[in-house]
């Protein structure tokens, strides 16, 4: 083979290899660029993840209760409204309607919300009574329930918590210091109101406390709905509840229990997170003053 040929061809296998080299070089350098991109992306994901869930779990001891604390009631007068005609017993459904907020935009917000949800209940129900009944109105909080026996002689509640300073629903974790505590206070009130399951009927004192002792009592039926309801709750099921003077009335999955606030005032936010610096109401003489 001529001497020129054989270079030729050398030259020309080393240069293939070497672009296939090249080649082959640039695309892992390219892959492992997007890699490392990528991995920069999960980092930076998972730390706004991180810092969002430690937004969420974020504690403030400011709002925290004691026992020793003291609240006044909302300088709001709260009228009851007919709607439609009284039956043969005289008895008539009735809604509440407020005045006295400053700002008449968050009143009209508050009235208009209260009344739109009781004409759909009522609506729905027309041949029964439905009464709409203040549970608490203090610390700029106002909860109420929309009550209602059905046809079936089922008894409904349908709770509405507003707060006063802007007319917004409260949320439930709204009543808490903090999120991450809130899975403990249902978990222990649970327990604490096991008259509330399935099994046996324990029945009341007149001190509300139940009359079986829990060294007798089969609390299989008891673990098996507690560790329902926190999975509810955990997986963002509703939690229905209005609040009472030192109680918050819960409902899940249709079983309803209380939580003390006295129990976990350390964790008890409700009573502070809605104070406002100035009064939101036209005559602070309103009311009772704690």
């Amino acid at each position: 083979m001529n001497k020129k040929i054989v270079i030729f061809l050398v030259i020309f296998v080393l240069l293939c290899i070497a672009i296939t080299s090249g080649a082959v070089y640039f695309t892992l350098e390219d892959r492992k660029n997007k890699e490392i991109e990528e991995q920069a992306k999960a980092v930076k994901t998972n730390e706004n993840s991180i810092n969002l869930e430690m937004e969420t779990i974020k504690e403030d001891p400011q709002l925290a209760s004691e026992l020793t604390d003291t609240y006044s009631t909302n300088a709001i007068k709260i009228n009851q409204v007919q709607y439609g005609e009284s039956d043969e017993e005289g008895n008539a459904s009735t809604y509440v309607q407020i005045e006295g907020l400053k700002n008449e935009e968050v009143q009209a917000k508050v009235n208009s919300d209260i009344k739109t949800k009781f004409i759909e209940v009522s609506n729905a129900n027309p041949l029964v009574t439905v009464n709409c009944l203040v549970q608490s109105n203090f610390a700029n909080i106002l909860s109420m329930t929309i009550e209602y026996w059905s046809d079936d002689e089922e008894f409904h509640v349908l709770p509405l918590n507003y707060r006063l300073d802007t007319g917004e629903q409260i949320q439930f974790e709204d009543l808490f210091t903090s999120k991450k505590y809130v899975k403990d206070i249902l978990r222990t009130s649970m327990y604490n109101n096991y008259d509330m399951y399935s099994g046996p009927f324990i029945g009341e004192t007149e001190d509300h406390s139940p009359t079986l002792q829990a060294s007798n009592y089969d609390f299989s039926a008891v673990d098996d709905d507690v560790f329902k309801m926190i999975n509810y709750y955990e997986n963002g099921g509703e939690v229905k509840f209005y609040i009472e003077r030192s109680t918050i009335k819960v409902e899940m999955l249709g079983k309803s229990f209380g939580i003390e606030t006295k129990d976990f005032a350390d964790k008890i936010a409700m009573y502070k997170r809605f104070q406002t610096s100035q009064s939101l109401y036209e005559n602070d003489n309103l009311g009772i003053k704690n």
